[in-house]
This record gives structure tokens, C-alpha cells and sequence, in this order.
């Protein structure tokens, strides 16, 4: 029986915000994930340092899945020290997971494109396959080196992934999302404006109505507590 494969989504989440959640329910219901494990960096590699501490990244990403079943909060980045490189955490998560489940770095086109500037960059697949969310427009081409690299390992359909544990680039469009600003903008930007905060909205999420349709942010008055990105 094929396994179900792991999504893994990682980054500084500085801030989580709806486009996050909403593009990683999109891939969890389409490529029939058991679960997106969503993983802020402690320190990252190719950005300035967030506006905030890891551990309050931590705790928004937490309140952002803590309900939404098939997201899961993964903290294995912040008990590492030093910078966070992901071959590392792919490396720890297929010790997790064993030899045999199929494991899905979720990556955006424009960090594939830079994929060769990563720490041991080669090795992700190794470790996983790598799924790139391809949003509509116009592709523009990779560096050579990239290239040549994806050629061989290009899979076209999201059964593939259930295969093998690693080893497959695959591109998978995702939805345009085209919300005016307040709606995209993360909670804390409606820090003054309660009525509309997102803990009382109900936008729709889910692509196929198999998740109840919830904002899944963070609730501002934490935020407000903590100070979290004020406006």
C-alpha cells in the first residue's frame, strides 16, 4: 500500500498569514498529504533576522494549525542551534519517519530558483521530494546548474510522490490568491479594528470541502499582549 507522504513547509514565518495556511490546505487536500508540518527557522540562512523571537514565531504558527487537522507545528528548528539549514531538518525528519515514508519539501517557484544557493543543497532530494507551488504566469528560466539538476528528477503527477520516499521534483499549480489587503494581511494588522478581527470571520479555505472553512490565524488579543508586530 502506498504511504501518504509529509509535507514539509518551512521558513521564517515573520509573520504566518492566510496565504501560508490557505496555499498548504490547497496541497494537503490535492496531493492527498497526511499532514504539513510547518517549521520556522531559528536563524535564517539567506534573510536578515526576523522581527521577532523564534519562540514568538513559534507560539503564532501553534495558534495558527492548533485546529486545523492535518497541520501540525514543528519546533525541531529552534531546538538546533545556529543557522537553520534544511538539509539538517530534512536529514532529522527522515530519521523521524524512517527509510520508507514518502517526505515533500514545499517550496515557492521563486526560492526553487535559488534552490542551488542553499546549504547542501544537492542532498534535499536525497532526503525528500521536492514539490514547487507554480502560481499562474510567466516562468522564467533557472540557472543552468539548477537545470541540469531537476531534468532527471521532474515527475508529473502527485501518485509519483507516493512511490518512492524522495528523490522527485514535482510542480504543482496552486491557486491565485486575489483577497484585497486587509484580507490577506496577517491578524495583527486588524489589531484596531475588532469587529473585524479574524477570530469572527469565516472566509472559505478549504478547495473541497472536506476542512471546515476557519481563518486559523492567530487571535489578536495575543498579539496585542504580546506586542507582536503592532501597527
Amino acid at each position: 500500500m502506498l504511504a501518504h507522504p509529509i509535507g514539509i513547509l518551512g521558513g521564517t514565518f515573520d509573520p504566518i498569514h492566510y496565504g501560508h495556511l490557505r496555499t498548504a490546505l490547497e496541497l494537503l487536500e490535492t496531493l492527498e498529504l497526511a499532514e504539513v508540518r510547518f517549521i520556522p527557522c531559528r536563524i535564517p540562512a539567506h534573510r536578515g533576522l526576523p522581527q521577532v523571537t523564534a519562540e514568538q514565531r513559534m507560539t503564532l504558527v501553534r495558534l495558527a494549525t492548533d485546529s486545523q487537522p492535518g497541520f501540525v507545528a514543528d519546533n525541531r528548528e529552534l531546538r538546533r542551534e545556529g543557522t537553520s539549514y534544511m538539509a539538517d531538518t530534512l536529514a532529522s525528519l527522515r530519521e523521524d519517519f524512517g527509510p520508507e515514508t514518502p517526505l515533500c519539501l514545499i517550496v515557492g517557484t521563486d526560492a526553487f530558483r535559488e534552490l542551488h544557493t542553499w546549504h547542501r543543497w544537492r542532498e534535499l532530494t536525497d532526503w525528500a521530494h521536492i514539490v514547487v507551488m507554480q502560481r499562474p504566469g510567466i516562468l522564467q528560466p533557472l540557472p543552468p546548474v539548477l537545470e541540469t539538476f531537476m531534468t532527471p528528477r521532474v515527475i508529473y503527477d502527485a501518485l509519483a510522490l507516493r512511490r518512492k520516499p524522495a528523490g522527485g521534483i514535482l510542480f504543482q499549480p496552486v491557486t491565485q490568491l486575489n483577497f484585497p489587503p486587509l484580507r490577506f494581511a496577517p491578524c495583527w494588522r486588524m489589531v484596531s479594528r475588532p469587529a473585524t478581527c479574524c477570530r469572527k470571520r469565516r472566509w472559505p479555505i478549504s478547495t473541497t470541502g472536506r476542512y471546515t472553512g476557519r481563518c486559523l490565524l492567530p487571535p489578536c488579543d495575543l498579539m496585542r499582549m504580546n506586542r507582536i508586530h503592532a501597527t
